[in-house]
């Protein structure tokens, strides 16, 4: 009879203990020659403290009654979810179309600090709102390797809901927001420019005419 050699036994017990660790850590060997991202959004901070007034809350199909918004714990970690999520999606987008024309090894990191957020929304019940949220974002821009920062601007964004609706949630209105605001970034063409790109000052005209009203 022939020995299987991943049955547990005396004899074959290191050889077992080799075979249930592969089957329950498989590894994934990291392509050779990799390099860090283009553009990695390194941190995010807020300037606000808890209390601070941020806008107004409406409700009732008339919106007329009216409430202060304030600066929260709840929307500290709205603002630290969607606007990485932002981030990603439209620096990927955006590189997607100039991907394998790396100029260097080098890469950006990027650090955001919003130091604005306007909200005006009414609440007309059954979980359907309308209003705007409107955002302000400081980026510092810093090499990977020496984590020297290089560049500074602010970029702003909003969305916007004429019409009440339970499709789109305020959480992804504030993504939408924070998307603008990262568009404007990439339309910068500065920060173009120091992207790892051949093409950097073609890809912010081409974000340019992507926003463009």
């Amino acid at each position: 009879m022939q020995n299987n050699p991943c049955t547990p036994s005396l004899v074959g017990l290191f050889a077992a203990l080799l075979c249930l660790n592969a089957a329950a850590e498989p590894q994934q060997a990291k392509p050779a020659g990799s390099r860090p991202q283009a553009v990695a959004l390194a941190s995010v901070g807020t300037a606000f403290a808890i209390g601070d007034p941020i806008g107004v809350v409406q409700a009732g199909p008339d919106c007329r009654s009216s409430t202060t918004r304030e600066w929260s714990e709840l929307l500290r970690h709205r603002v630290e979810t969607e606007l990485p999520i932002a981030f990603q999606e439209e620096m990927s987008k955006a590189l997607s179309a100039t991907r394998g024309r790396s100029r260097s090894a080098v890469g950006m990191e990027v650090k955001a600090i919003v130091n604005d957020l306007k909200v005006s929304v009414c609440n007309v019940g059954q979980g359907s709102w309308l209003g705007n949220l409107q955002v302000q974002v400081n980026w510092q821009v810093a090499r990977h390797d020496t984590h020297r920062v290089v560049y500074e601007t602010s970029t702003t964004g909003h969305f916007e809901r004429a019409k009440a609706q339970t499709s789109v949630s305020t959480d992804s209105g504030l993504r939408e927001a924070f998307a603008v605001s990262v568009r404007s970034l990439l339309a910068d063409q500065r920060f173009a420019s120091m992207l790892p790109l051949r093409d950097g000052q073609n890809l912010a005209a081409r974000i340019v005419r992507d926003i463009a009203p």
